[in-house]
């Protein structure tokens, strides 16, 4: 069976033709953009400028969130055509890309920030009337939006949130604490953020989602140092006033907006950037007078790790061709447990590969500084960027406890024995 895309001959001329004129723009607007330092603590304020403009740029040619509708701000692409967008974009950023711990990596200018979720949500729950105000500005890449869900109690298990927010006439008053907020492309414009807007109702049902501007009073948002990038921030809500318009949906919804957000239907699972580095390290690197690839417990160590990571593509390839159905109206099965599938994948993903490093090349692996540290000094970065990358606290089990639910059905009961 073939897991590839294969094209036609018209196709492969319209996807060179859409690479040639990606090509121009870079050429004509990418000066300076970047994927950073490696720690995006050293990121420069004209670094995250001039990357932010860039985005604009892109969605000045509907090619920052390139498969929604030109409606909103897209270029009504297919996810096919959009990847061809994305892999000049990742030839741009060249080494910081997909994931991997180098600063600001794509997220600056290509849709895989926070800016596709609220796109997902308001696409699920958002009325016309909010969709044709909200998404265009999203669409094109002029929002920066961080999502502002968990809280010092509170992650993934949204029922147990504490933030809230009163209607008081035309506006809401919120008041709360959010943590582990934000990433590698701060400053944000708006802040997308779940509060409790009905204490009496059930559970799943008391939830409401705002898009919430960020330079309003009562917003204070403090640093945290943490293990590694992205880094994060606590933000403080003390009787911010921001205007009712800023509600999406009816109200009440947020428990499925947090389970529906995900971006444009963007790009497939690729392998990572780590598992490149690991064989091409391993090839070029003479231990004990010999290649590191010529070490058979190192070949294992190795073999794994890359169909550890195929099989990640693969499933990210399944979810987009699913994606694709459900939008074109053609699927044979509703979507339930596939992206709770790949989450948790994903999640466990990172300290897997970053064990793979350490084994196949020792401790040299935890090196930081060049020239002794295996990529440029990174590889020990991505150690403690794999500890966060799972986030630790239940999540992993709480969406395990997701695709449980989807696949026997929200209405089943579990016997006691």
């Amino acid at each position: 069976m073939r897991f590839e895309n294969v094209y036609t001959p018209e196709q492969e001329r319209a996807r060179e033709a859409l690479r040639k004129e990606v090509r121009e723009l870079i050429k004509a607007k990418g000066k300076g953009v970047s994927g950073g330092p490696v720690d995006d603590r050293t990121i420069s304020r004209d670094l995250l400028k001039r990357n932010k403009e860039f985005r604009i740029e892109l969605g000045k040619k509907g090619w920052f969130m390139p498969t929604m509708p030109k409606k909103y701000g897209g270029a009504g692409l297919s996810p096919d055509m959009a990847s061809v967008i994305y892999d000049e974009l990742d030839v741009l950023n060249e080494w910081a890309a997909d994931g991997f711990p180098g600063g600001v990596g794509p997220t600056s200018f290509v849709p895989n920030d926070h800016s596709t979720g609220m796109v997902g949500i308001l696409n699920k729950i958002g009325t016309e009337e909010q969709k044709d105000r909200m998404l265009p500005p999203l669409v094109r890449g002029e929002l920066v939006t961080w999502e502002v869900f968990t809280e010092p109690e509170a992650g993934s298990d949204l029922p147990s949130l504490q933030t809230t927010a009163v209607r008081d006439g035309d506006e809401y008053v919120i008041n709360g604490h959010k943590m582990w907020i934000g990433g590698n492309n701060a400053p944000p414009d708006v802040l997308m953020t779940l509060a409790i807007t009905d204490p009496n109702a059930p559970r799943h049902r008391n939830i409401s989602v705002f898009l919430i501007p960020c330079n309003i009073p009562g917003v204070h948002i403090y640093p945290i140092d943490c293990l590694a990038p992205p880094y994060k921030n606590q933000i403080i809500f003390e009787d911010a006033r921001f205007p009712a318009s800023c509600a999406v949906g009816e109200g009440g919804d947020g428990w499925v907006a947090f389970n529906t957000r995900g971006g444009d239907g963007g790009r497939e699972g690729e392998r990572r950037r780590p598992i490149d580095e690991l064989i091409d390290y391993s090839k070029e690197t003479i231990r004990n007078g010999q290649r590191l690839s010529q070490d058979p417990e190192v070949q294992e160590i190795v073999t794994k790790a890359y169909v550890d990571n195929e099989i990640h593509r693969l499933l990210g390839l399944r979810n987009r061709w699913m994606a694709e159905q459900n939008r074109a109206g053609t699927a044979k099965k509703r979507t339930t447990y596939e992206g709770g599938q790949m989450t948790v994948y994903n999640k466990q993903l990172g300290p897997r590969n970053a064990d793979a490093l350490l084994k196949a090349w020792g401790p040299v692996a935890l090196i930081a500084n060049e020239p002794w540290g295996p990529m440029r000094g990174a590889a020990e970065m991505y150690h403690r960027h794999a500890i966060e990358q799972t986030h630790p606290g239940g999540t992993i089990e709480i969406n395990k406890l997701r695709m449980f639910r989807s696949v026997i059905g929200p209405g089943t009961r579990i016997p006691a024995s």
